[in-house]
Order: C-alpha cells, then structure tokens, then sequence
C-alpha cells in the first residue's frame, strides 16, 4: 500500500481549517478530519485520480471533499499532499511558489 505524506504547507492548512470549523462545531470539525484522512489515504493509494491541474504546476491534481479541495503530486513511491484549501479560494499558479 502506497502511502501520502504532508507538505509544511499542507499541514499548516489542515490545522488552520480544522481550528476554525472546531470553534463552529467541534463534532463537525472531528467528521471533517475523519473524511479528509479518509481522501488523502484514496489519493495516497490511487495518486492518478482526481483533476490534473497542470496549469497550476506540473503533475499537479486536485480532488474535494466538503467544499475542501486538496491539491497533491505523485512522487512514485508516496503522493505529496500540496496545499489544502477551502474551495471557495480564488487559486493560481503562484499560490504554489
């Protein structure tokens, strides 16, 4: 089984996300957690899947869960979870500079 592993980035998305639906609904932001570990271990396992978003950066792709979009790159022997970020986030190219 192929695995994911966190960029700096990414984990201090997860947080920020995470404590701020924790303030809203602590219940909620646990469900959440659970169903974004639950996508990051499918990409993890499938890093093909998803949306190719090359305009971004290259070999990049995104998949959403919850309006939360998480962006990812195959590494060949794990998958880099990128960024995450809500959905509603206008996102370009120099956002992963």
């Amino acid at each position: 089984m192929r695995r994911f592993e966190l960029s700096r980035d990414a984990s201090g998305d997860l947080v920020e996300i995470l404590k701020f639906y924790w303030d809203f609904s602590p219940a909620y932001a646990k469900e959440l957690r659970a169903k974004l570990r639950t996508r990051m271990k499918s990409v993890g396992n499938h890093p093909r899947t998803g949306t190719a978003v090359g305009h971004l950066k290259p070999e990049m792709r995104k998949v959403s869960v919850e309006g939360i979009t998480i962006y990812f790159r195959d590494l060949g022997h794990a998958t880099l979870i990128v960024r995450i970020v809500h959905g509603a986030r206008d996102i370009d190219a120099s956002f992963f500079e």
